[in-house]
């Protein structure tokens, strides 16, 4: 009986700490964050939308988006501590400050 009891404690256990190795690689405690792009700008010219999104910790280099291209990332939000910045630049132009563009930026949790 105590071996039993044993063998299920152990398996019990190991299913568990599996488990929270697995969250802890996937936003355990804080809200996974998607981000998405899609280029939805004029496709003449055929110029490439060029977006550079960074943290305080990470810089996720800068990405070039044909029209009809789509790029997302994602990250673990921690309350008040993550912070991205994303600059967008089409056709020599700093898109961040410019409204009615045909540029979308998607945020989502799950």
């Amino acid at each position: 009986m105590l071996v039993k009891t044993t063998v299920i404690y152990l398996t019990l256990s190991l299913l568990l700490s599996t488990n929270l190795f697995h969250r802890a690689h996937s936003c355990f405690f804080y809200p996974r964050i998607h981000v998405g792009f899609f280029n939805q700008l004029p496709k003449r010219p055929h110029k490439p939308l060029y977006v550079h999104c960074k943290s305080k910790d990470d810089d996720l280099g800068i990405k070039t988006l044909m029209p009809g291209q789509y790029w997302e990332f994602t990250f673990c939000e921690k309350y008040l501590a993550t912070l991205f910045r994303c600059d967008l630049h089409w056709k020599g132009l700093n898109l961040n400050n410019l409204v009615g563009l045909q540029c979308q930026m998607v945020f989502y949790t799950m």
